[in-house]
């Protein structure tokens, strides 16, 4: 059940239209554009990867989403998606991570993981981890809940969520 009060998603915005980009059919021309190709992974892998047109086919560094919705995301998985655009292009102006309250009528039925709590409470959809990511450490603190603790630095090829919009655990 939701803690509307304060319980928070995270979602992709696209900068330049401050607008949060929610499923791959609106981030595809958005990628396309900057020479990127939508292609789905494996059977049952969930997750769509979009292909540099212009970078060797050796490359193993693809940005890669859950599919078909990518809102409500853990922050591991738009960092790795975002670090990854980085190693093409400069994307510094392009996307941004910011927080959104939760939609009554999208994300009621859905169940969420808690990643930080305070005034605000952030929350990821269960499932969308994806655990090949590495972007901040992640504590199992009991088998039915996943803590991660987020540890900000300022990173210049892209843009996390305000200080004052989330919490840094220790």
């Amino acid at each position: 059940m939701m803690e509307e009060c304060s319980m928070r998603k995270l979602a992709l915005w696209h900068t330049r239209t401050f607008k949060p980009v929610m499923t791959h059919e609106e981030l595809e021309p958005i990628m396309s554009t900057m020479g990127f190709v939508a292609q789905a992974t494996g059977a049952g892998g969930g997750f769509k990867e979009y292909v540099f047109l212009s970078s060797p086919t050796t490359t193993t560094t693809r940005p890669r989403l859950p599919y078909p919705h990518i809102d409500g995301l853990h922050i591991t998985t738009y960092q790795a998606f975002i670090d990854a655009l980085t190693f093409f292009l400069d994307v510094s102006d392009l996307f941004h991570v910011r927080g959104m309250p939760l939609q009554r009528a999208k994300d009621n039925n859905r169940k969420w993981r808690r990643m930080e709590e305070d005034e605000n409470v952030f929350v990821y959809r269960d499932g969308t981890l994806d655990k090949s990511t590495h972007g901040c450490p992640i504590k199992q603190e009991s088998s039915s809940y996943t803590h991660v603790l987020i540890h900000l630095k300022p990173l210049p090829h892209f843009t996390l969520l305000p200080l004052k919009d989330i919490i840094v655990s220790v």
